[in-house]
């Protein structure tokens, strides 16, 4: 299992003018070193790579119709968030069609989780 805080509040731009809200895991080398892990051996995950800085590591909280509300939010969540340490036990592939709502397609336990 891996440790990790979330002690961050960010947020995507989305080209349709949303943004999505995340919590940035701390630290990050572990989930991008999984992430890679994970692509080599489901080589139909890799889209990460057309994003210009590739895999984010993150943990999405919301959405918003605009950046700049994104901006907003994130800044005044920010001031309150006390940051959370978590243990992460296992992963979940997720993915959807072309439309609908994101879908678990596999979970995979992490080093003893199974047992």
């Amino acid at each position: 299992p891996l440790s990790i805080t979330l002690s961050e509040i960010h947020y995507f731009k989305h080209p349709s003018g949303k943004a999505s809200l995340y919590l940035a895991p701390e630290p990050a080398e572990p989930i991008v070193a999984l992430q890679a892990d994970l692509e080599k051996r489901y080589p139909e995950f890799e889209q990460q790579h057309r994003y210009e800085k590739g895999f984010v590591p993150h943990l999405i909280v919301g959405q918003t119709r605009t950046h700049t509300a994104a901006h907003r939010i994130a800044q005044e969540l920010q001031e309150e968030w006390k940051p959370l340490e978590i243990q992460i036990d296992s992963v979940a592939l997720v993915g959807r069609g072309h439309t609908g709502p994101m879908r678990v397609l596999h979970e995979l336990p992490l080093g003893n989780a199974a047992n």
